[in-house]
């Protein structure tokens, strides 16, 4: 009986230590001009306060290389009152992730930044 008990405790704890590696939780900073605020995501299951946490994490998913590490080769000259930036810091399947981009940062950080956008609401989402 002790060593069943044993037994089932170490299958417990293995099993807790694998769902806790995949763990995405980000903090998503996002600006547009004037304006910032921050929004918070999770996965598995898909969870926050973005409008559509669930097509977010899909889409992050999908594209983590292009949205989590942006090649960034030029600086922007664009205009402050006008320009938006994502920023986002957390984990994303148990790894760290630190990383800023903005809408017109050259020539993937625009991409990752659209990528962001699209699933934030206005006035940081999709423009019209």
């Amino acid at each position: 009986m002790k060593r069943a008990s044993i037994c089932c405790i170490g299958l417990a704890m293995l099993v807790t230590a694998c769902g806790s590696h995949g763990t995405t939780r980000l903090t998503i900073y996002a600006s547009r001009g004037m304006t910032e605020t921050t929004f918070h995501l999770r996965c598995s299951p898909a969870a926050g306060d973005v409008p559509d946490p669930a097509s977010l994490c899909m889409r992050l998913e999908k594209r983590s290389r292009e949205m989590l590490s942006p090649k960034i080769t030029s600086v922007c000259s664009g205009n402050p009152i006008d320009s938006g930036g994502v920023g986002v810091r957390g984990t994303y399947e148990g790894r760290r992730v630190n990383m800023a981009t903005s809408d017109c940062a050259q020539p993937v950080g625009i991409a990752a930044y659209r990528l962001w956008a699209s699933g934030l609401p206005s006035p940081f989402g999709p423009r019209s």
